[in-house]
């Protein structure tokens, strides 16, 4: 199961030739998706991979409950370049997921649902497996 948070995030000192994914972003309120799964490391340097994808890389051994402002400005730095960034093994709480959501920026309730008790927060499900 993942969880995703809704919002209007700014994206900042991002490189002037992503300015249009940048807007698009801003104007379509994007999302950040974390996986959910078993955490079991203290954090240390963290690892990124880029992803097979057109876009995203993958950043792992990095515990995002303990993320700081100078964290935080290296992983804007790595959204801005990547566009998409997926956050493996974490174990959150809802109030884990809305500490780590707002390095991005303002968090805005969903307005189809959400998880109760957490207006910025919707559950993913893939009912497929």
């Amino acid at each position: 199961m993942a969880y995703g948070f809704s919002g209007s995030f700014s994206v900042q000192q991002c490189n002037p030739l992503l300015r249009p994914i940048q807007d698009f972003a801003r104007a379509q309120k994007s999302l950040l998706w974390l996986g959910i799964g078993l955490m079991g490391r203290k954090n240390h340097a963290m690892q990124v991979t880029k992803m097979a994808a057109p876009l995203g890389a993958i950043v792992e051994d990095l515990d995002v409950r303990t993320v700081d402002v100078s964290t935080a400005t290296k992983l804007n730095e790595l959204f801005c370049q990547h566009h998409v960034l997926v956050f493996p093994k974490q174990q959150l709480t809802p109030d884990d997921q809305v500490a780590f959501a707002q390095h991005w920026g303002e968090l805005v309730p969903f307005p189809y649902g959400s998880l109760p008790g957490h207006p910025n927060i919707i559950e993913l499900r893939n009912k497929g497996k």
